[in-house]
């Protein structure tokens, strides 16, 4: 699949203009906040001014939420951690967490933000946050696609932008990581093989491109409605106007009383959080005053060693090479 072919899906004449507006003023008048868990420092992309908790004492993340609006992130760095740490640390940030909350006197909503080609502790991280929070939700909701990077979910396939062409997400260097690799792109396929059959392929529902577009979010919301026992949900996505109407029909399933947890990309964040769209900071926005920054680049995958290159052709950096190990 190019590319270009996704111009098609985007163009939807059926999209609903204030979707992004009504999603936050849903948001704010439910008293509930969305707690993004991020697993990697990179989750906050696609939004800004909002709070992020780097410190994960209850002391710091209770001061972290007694002053933000209704969004704000938790960056517990997790996919650098063997699976056992990562799900010890999750426990104790769920614990923090419901904590937080009960003494603040709001009602959570969990997003497990993690990687948009797949990499990280899934199921493990989701299962952990919401034991620590005492959390039981009747569905999981999947929804890795992330345009910002190019990447996109079309008939549950995974697809991950190389060039000009969509490439499914299992042919490409991140399936093949160390850590986290996998097999299967057909996201039903990839939970039955992170699940380790617990949930089969089968029993994975799917928001498909054309029930968004035909039903809306009366049809999200129906289908949501069958949720129970934390079952796997696989939202499709090729743009913001798909995942805004998903959500619109989430809204709905959590009014009715159902409860989920989100495992998402950036993108989504976005979407559940209300966001409006924004240009991309500047210089002046990014740099409070002159002087030189640091860049610091830990990611050994071809696209940002391409890009590392790139910064370093330009003559703009100087290049210091550290070893992981005497950080440490």
């Amino acid at each position: 699949m190019r590319i270009d072919e996704i111009d098609s899906l985007t163009r939807w004449p059926g999209s609903i203009p204030d979707a992004r507006e009504r999603i936050r003023e849903s948001l704010t008048a439910s008293g509930k906040r969305l707690v993004v868990i991020d697993d990697d420092p990179t989750g906050t992309q696609t939004v800004r001014d909002v709070p992020v908790c780097l410190d994960l004492s209850l002391e710091s993340l209770l001061q972290t939420a007694a002053s933000a609006g209704p969004v704000f992130y938790v960056s517990t760095n997790s996919r650098s951690l063997p699976e056992d740490e990562a799900a010890k640390l999750s426990v104790q940030v769920g614990h923090s967490v419901s904590a937080a909350a009960s003494a603040l006197g709001f009602d959570p909503l969990l997003a497990s933000r993690s990687d948009s080609t797949l990499r990280g502790h899934f199921p493990q991280e989701v299962e952990a946050l919401t034991e620590g929070m005492g959390m039981e939700c009747d569905g999981i909701v999947l929804a890795p696609a992330f345009f910002e990077g190019g990447r996109f979910t079309i008939d549950d396939v995974h697809l991950v932008q190389q060039g000009d062409e969509l490439v499914p997400a299992a042919r490409t260097e991140f399936a093949r990581d160390p850590v986290f690799g996998y097999r299967s792109a057909d996201l039903k396929s990839w939970v039955e093989e992170k699940t380790r059959g617990r949930w089969s392929r089968d029993e994975v529902l799917s928001v498909s491109l054309p029930l968004l577009e035909d039903g809306g979010p009366e049809a999200a919301a129906e289908m949501l409605s069958r949720c129970t026992g934390g079952r796997p949900v696989v939202v499709n996505a090729a743009c913001y106007a798909h995942l805004d109407t998903f959500v619109l029909g989430l809204i709905r399933a959590e009014e009715a009383g159902k409860r989920f947890v989100y495992r998402c990309s950036a993108s989504f964040v976005k979407s559940r959080g209300g966001f409006p769209d924004s240009p991309l900071l500047g210089a002046e926005e990014v740099c409070a005053a002159p002087g030189p920054g640091l860049v610091v680049a830990g990611s050994y995958v071809e696209r940002t060693s391409r890009q590392l290159e790139a910064l370093m052709r330009s003559g703009l950096a100087e290049g210091v090479e550290v070893a992981a190990g005497e950080l440490a």
